[in-house]
Formats: structure tokens, C-alpha cells, sequence
């Protein structure tokens, strides 16, 4: 009994600790959900205020920087190209679009943190931010523009694990201290932001197809999609924000058209005519967003089908043979017509088209290409992995 009672002291000390800390989860909760609430409100007001406002604030981010030299071409650096590109698409608007504020996040070769391009957007109230970058793959064949948008899907790897594929991350300190909010999906931050990238993504989804349309019919640059991953650059920003990757400096010849002052010129152009035609938009209300399926293509040109039948004589693409299968297509490779289904990116997905081939032709089997010819699914699933 003694005992107890000379226990009683830290026994009230520890209670009174554990109410502070209930007490301090529940006031947390609290205001998580109030902050929800505002967020619910600004998704649901969000399409009337676009109506009233303008356009008037653009970020334009000239990837990497300083020691951080981007993708490595044989003659260039791709922060170079970026930061070329960047001002001259400042320039157009500027001289055409003078009511439009425009602010840099560089304009010289300096190093600047990723969140803290982010947060220059975020500062100065901007209402669009686009990042430009040059690309780069090991297969020295691949060329091409595409336009990044945020991804908000996640699988089974967490949002960090993503962010660490962001190259720039390498040249910061403290890298993990200074994104932890997001090793796990379900901290309170990272669901609010996701419910206003939501909105985000569907402006950000307009303005991407913008781009992409400019790219292939008035540039006459390959068109590789709008794709999504989750970048620090763009999970940052509070407004519709994009990544452009104007191009591969592992490919020669598109090397040297993202060097020279023409090729720079064009993009630059491309991505303003983008910006114009999407602040008209905005500005009126008029903004739709039927843009489509966002498309993950493979950036090394591999693809996946299903072949069905193989054969040293041609078969008619309507045979019984063919069991009814729609989309049958004949690839000639090695002295036979061969004879496939399907036309996928992914391993995953071919194979889900496998399964509903089978119920047909139970002997189908998966064959991969590369720019058209046979090969086999272990080299093309190496390449991928290199890439």
C-alpha cells in the first residue's frame, strides 16, 4: 500500500501527460477538418471563380540549374536548353501578352531546390506554373515532346519512394527532413493536397493537350502524350502547373535541334501559343475539360501483343481462323506472316488481354516489338528496365 502511494505522483504525472497529448490529437483532428472544409469549398466554388478572374501571374521554371545539370547529351546539358527555352518563351509573352505578370525561377545558371520553385509559384499567388526540361534515355533512337501532369494514383510504393526518382533531389540537403510530410499517403497534408491538385489537374489537363496539339501540328515534333508522375515541382504548387519535356538530348538529331537558336525558338513558340490559347480560355470561363484518357507511353518504343497464328502463306485478316477477334493485324517478320491482337505498353495489361484471347484461342502467346520488329518479351522486358 506504501508502495502505491509513493507511486501516486508519477502515476497523476503520466495521466496528466497522456490528457495533454489526447488533447493535442483531438485539436490536430480539429483543425485537419477544418482546413478539409475550406478545401471543399474551394473545389466547389473553384469553376465560378475561374469565370470572374484572369489570368494575370505565370511562373516559368527553367529545370535544374547551377550544379545540378539535368539530363547529360553528348554536346549539351540540359539545363542549358531548358533556361534557353524558358526566356524566349518569356519574351513572347511578355512582348505579346503585356498584361500578363511573368516571374522566373531562374533566369541565370543557378541551383534552385525544387520545393522552393514550388514555393515561388505559391508566393506570388501565380495562376499558372510551367516547368520546362529536355529528356533523355539510354536508347539513343528515342525522340520525342511530351507534357507532364500531376499523378494523384499511387500503387503499392508511397508517395516518397516517387519523389526520391526526381533527379534534382540528389543535389539537396536534408532531403529527407525537408519532404517528410510525404512518406505516407495518408498524412493529413498529403490528403489535402491531393483534393486541390484534383481540381488543379483538370486545368492543368487543358493546358497540357494545348501544348501537345502545338508540338505535333505546328512544330512537327512527335507527339509521346500527356503523362502523369508525381513530381516535387508539380505536388508543390497550389495552382494548374506542367512539365514540358521538349525533347531527348540521348537522340543526336533532336539534340541538336533543342541546341540550335531555330529549334529553341519554335518550342519556345509552340508552348506560348499553348499559354495564349489556354488564357483565353480561362479568362471567358470557357475552359472544357474533354481531354481524354491521359496515355502512358513506353519511351523506348516497346510494345506488347498477343499473336494468334503464325503462318509461311498470308491468311485474310476476316478468317474463321481468327475466331471473330477484332483488331487482327499481320506483321511479316522472319519469311512468315504472323498474325497478332492487341497493343500494349504495359506487361501487365497484355497479359489481361492474353486471358480474354485464350477463352478463344487457347494457344495465344505474348510476343513484344521494338519499332515494329519481333523480339523477345525477356529482352524487351530489360530494355524497359533500362530505360
Amino acid at each position: 500500500m506504501l508502495e502505491q502511494l509513493n507511486n501516486l505522483p508519477k502515476l497523476k504525472k503520466i495521466i496528466k501527460i497522456m490528457q495533454g497529448l489526447i488533447f493535442k490529437t483531438l485539436l490536430n483532428r480539429f483543425y485537419f477538418f477544418i482546413k478539409l472544409a475550406v478545401v471543399f469549398v474551394f473545389m466547389l466554388f473553384a469553376s465560378e471563380l475561374n469565370a470572374q478572374n484572369k489570368l494575370k501571374t505565370v511562373v516559368i521554371d527553367a529545370g535544374h540549374g547551377g550544379r545540378d545539370p539535368g539530363a547529360v547529351g553528348a554536346k549539351s546539358l540540359e539545363k542549358d536548353i531548358a533556361l534557353a527555352i524558358a526566356l524566349k518563351l518569356g519574351h513572347y509573352i511578355e512582348t505579346l501578352i503585356p498584361d500578363v505578370e511573368i516571374i522566373y525561377t531562374r533566369k541565370t545558371d543557378e541551383f534552385v531546390q525544387l520545393k522552393e520553385r514550388a514555393e515561388i509559384a505559391n508566393r506570388n499567388k501565380a495562376d499558372l506554373m510551367i516547368s520546362i526540361h529536355a529528356n533523355s534515355v539510354k536508347t539513343s533512337t528515342v525522340y520525342g515532346t511530351s507534357t507532364y501532369v500531376m499523378g494523384l494514383g499511387k500503387s503499392d510504393d508511397n508517395l516518397f519512394v516517387a519523389l526520391q526518382e526526381n533527379s534534382a533531389l540528389r543535389f539537396e540537403e536534408n532531403v529527407k527532413e525537408r519532404y517528410n510530410e510525404f512518406k505516407g499517403d495518408t498524412m493529413p497534408s498529403h490528403i489535402i493536397n491531393s483534393l486541390i491538385q484534383t481540381k488543379n489537374l483538370e486545368y492543368s489537363l487543358v493546358f497540357a493537350k494545348l501544348i501537345q496539339d502545338q508540338f505535333r501540328t505546328r512544330v512537327g515534333r512527335k507527339d509521346l502524350g500527356i503523362r502523369q508522375d508525381n513530381l516535387v515541382v508539380l505536388w508543390y504548387t497550389t495552382m494548374p502547373s506542367v512539365l514540358v519535356e521538349t525533347g531527348f538530348i540521348s537522340n543526336s538529331k533532336e539534340e541538336r535541334y533543342l541546341m540550335s537558336a531555330q529549334g529553341q525558338d519554335f518550342l519556345a513558340s509552340a508552348i506560348f501559343r499553348a499559354f495564349r490559347d489556354y488564357k483565353n480560355k480561362y479568362d471567358t470561363g470557357n475552359l472544357a475539360f474533354k481531354t481524354g484518357k491521359v496515355v502512358k507511353y513506353n519511351p523506348v518504343d516497346i510494345v506488347f501483343h498477343v499473336q494468334i497464328r503464325s503462318s509461311v502463306k498470308p491468311i485474310n485478316l476476316k478468317s474463321k481462323e481468327f475466331k471473330g477477334l477484332l483488331g487482327v493485324k499481320e506483321l511479316r517478320y522472319g519469311g512468315r506472316y504472323n498474325y497478332i491482337v492487341g497493343h500494349e505498353y504495359e506487361m501487365s495489361k497484355v497479359l489481361i488481354k492474353q486471358k480474354q484471347v485464350r477463352a478463344k484461342i487457347p494457344d495465344a502467346y505474348i510476343v513484344a516489338t521494338k519499332n515494329g520488329k519481333i523480339i523477345s518479351v525477356s529482352e524487351a522486358k530489360k530494355i524497359i528496365l533500362e530505360n
